[in-house]
């Protein structure tokens, strides 16, 4: 997985874009609750992007500006949390819901979440956008804001136009699908973006060979919960037919 990103991002700045925001968020399918951006983190510390010694001074001040905005990453994408209980749990309380729910109480629901999904996501938009900007910055060696900016300022195109993306589809995802999947879809868009601006000189229509699919395979139970969760949430009845199956169980 580390050589994999290595070869897809020339710079630090990319490898923090493309790890550190990109597929951290995208990984909250599988590592929820924050442990997506331990793992993330993880990566881009034994990337060793500064190539120094592991006990040199400034490549033990490069993993804690990493731990830095790994937090930061975290506190961008933990108002939806693990599938949007804290909205979903709201818009319950804002249903008129009974223990045994009305057809109507459940439209209800479905309507507030979107609409607070929605109402969320659209405040998040400005911070989406600077994210990837922010973690950058949070990484940078440089000293003082213009130092830090002008050494960024090559990369900072990509930066704004993946975190303004992924912003966008979030608000997308949250207003019609619901408030279970924005960061997920958003994040794998925006890695989608990222891989297509940064690879469309060489890409090629070629079916992969055996090893390469060999080699990815860290991708599947990834690309297995991803493809279970859009079903659920974007077929029309599946979420409600799981929930009648399980009350039954019960």
């Amino acid at each position: 997985m580390r050589t994999e990103f290595e070869k897809l991002a020339p710079n630090d700045n990319r490898k923090i874009l493309l790890v550190g925001f990109c597929f951290a968020i995208v990984l909250g399918v599988v590592a929820p609750a924050g442990s997506n951006f331990v793992i993330a983190g993880s990566v881009l510390i034994s990337m060793n992007l500064l190539e120094l010694p592991e006990n040199d001074e400034r490549r033990l001040a490069g993993n804690k500006r990493i731990a830095a905005l790994a937090l930061f990453g975290n506190a961008l994408t933990s108002a939806f949390n693990l599938l949007g209980v804290c909205i979903t749990t709201i818009a319950e309380d804002i249903g008129p819901l009974e223990e045994q729910a009305t057809r109507h109480g459940l439209e209800q629901t479905e309507h507030a979440s979107l609409e607070i999904g929605r109402l969320f996501s659209e405040q998040f938009l400005l911070l989406a956008t600077l994210s990837p900007t922010i973690m950058c910055y949070i990484w940078s060696e440089q000293s003082g804001f213009v130092s830090k900016i002008a050494a960024m300022r090559a990369d900072l195109p990509i930066l704004l136009s993946t975190g303004f993306l992924y912003g966008c589809v979030q608000i997308a995802v949250a207003g019609f699908i619901g408030p279970q999947l924005p960061c997920l879809i958003a994040g794998a868009v925006a890695m989608l973006f990222y891989l297509l601006v940064e690879k469309r000189r060489s890409l090629r229509c070629a079916l992969p060979s055996w090893s390469d699919i060999k080699r990815r395979q860290y991708l599947l139970p990834l690309g297995l919960l991803l493809f279970v969760l859009l079903f659920i949430g974007v077929v029309p009845g599946v979420e409600n037919a799981l929930k009648v199956i399980i009350g039954r169980s019960k």
